[in-house]
């Protein structure tokens, strides 16, 4: 008579265990489902995805090629644009320096 009754409540939480179950198995295959569907869509345009990106790699490879050109010609332009301002400065700034000592000497003879 126990061994009938425990295999009721056996085979009764056996099948609620299963209902309760049920829905949570659905789920999951139309999760599966969806999963599928959009793995499908990449699958479908993942080449053309691939030579969007190999395009885009290359023209960024050709700005920066540019870019670095422009860098390394403005880099000399600098260089040269330096080198002839600098001797012009140099001389410009040693006759300020000159004048500026003959006004304080004259100056300094005025006030005598």
């Amino acid at each position: 008579m126990i061994w009938e009754i425990v295999l009721t409540l056996f085979f009764v939480a056996l099948i609620v265990l299963i209902i309760l179950l049920i829905p949570i198995v659905l789920q999951f295959r139309d999760s599966l489902t969806k999963l599928n569907q959009t793995l499908d869509t990449v699958n479908k345009d993942l080449p053309q995805m691939m030579n969007n990106f190999t395009e885009v790699s290359k023209s960024l490879s050709v700005a920066t090629v540019k870019i670095e050109n422009a860098v390394d010609g403005f880099s000399e332009l600098e260089k040269i644009v330096t080198e002839q301002i600098k001797v012009p400065l140099k001389t410009i700034a040693n006759i300020i320096s000159t004048l500026l000592k003959l006004l304080t000497t004259l100056v300094g003879r005025k006030k005598r």
